[in-house]
């Protein structure tokens, strides 16, 4: 058995000058063992610890196969632009620039408000829900079905009212100090939805941007009938950092 490890390690040394690596390694390990009868046991060894120094010479050789890379962790691929964060100064009231452990911003993906940021007016206190300027995002986060904004004295809930009648065509949000009592919110991936039983939607996550950029919530199908003076729009959390 000494004499198999033995021209096992001399058959590696040589192969590692050479350049040989992984399955070449692994011939020239399962010839030696062949040729030494008795050896089942040192055979099953060595082959767990080649085949786990193959797994790791293929990991070095392609530093994307990680694990946090395939479930895109921001930061991972050197190649990938780096996000900035909203900038500006920010009144008092509000978290400021910085983004707040555990909260998102919220924006726009599709022109003509492309990366238009979610917020109140006015800002930080209760109000309509717009899609503004990044100077002044909102932080947010969506927990039991409330979309919650972070303010310094606590938070503020986006509260959505009920149609006036089945001709409507769209519903408004408002950002008020009580929960909101009409449908629920969520995170599909990272696009923003709301739902309610009894309201029909061909798409949760479809919006639209209307006057003096009020948001609302787009009942009909998006991109077909818009409102006239309204943009369909679909909207997604944002995080520099997780």
């Amino acid at each position: 058995m000494v004499s198999a490890t033995a021209a096992f390690a001399l058959r590696v040394s040589a192969g590692a000058v050479e350049g040989i690596r992984g399955k070449a390694i692994q011939d020239a390990f399962l010839g030696t063992i062949a040729s030494s009868p008795g050896n089942l046991l040192l055979l099953l060894f060595f082959t767990q610890i080649i085949t786990f120094l193959v797994q790791q010479i293929k990991k070095a050789n392609n530093p994307f196969s990680s694990d946090s890379y395939s479930q895109c962790i921001p930061g991972t691929d050197p190649n990938a632009p780096t996000p900035t964060s909203p900038g500006g100064s920010s009144p008092s009231g509000g978290p400021g620039t910085t983004l707040q452990k555990g909260y998102y911003w919220i924006r726009a993906v599709a022109d003509p408000n492309f990366h238009k940021y979610l917020q109140t007016k006015p800002q930080y206190v209760p109000g309509t829900a717009i899609l503004d300027s990044y100077t002044s995002a909102g932080q947010f986060q969506i927990v039991d079905g409330q979309l919650e904004q972070l303010i310094t004295d606590g938070l503020l809930y986006a509260n959505v009212q009920p149609a006036p009648d089945a001709s409507a065509n769209k519903l408004s949000v408002t950002f008020n100090t009580t929960k909101n009592a009409y449908g629920t919110f969520a995170f599909s991936g990272d696009a923003v939805q709301w739902s309610h039983p009894d309201v029909k939607r061909q798409n949760l996550s479809a919006w639209l941007v209307c006057a003096a950029q009020t948001l609302w919530i787009n009942l009909g199908a998006y991109g077909y009938m818009t409102p006239a003076g309204c943009a369909d729009q679909t909207i997604d959390r944002y995080q520099t950092h997780e």
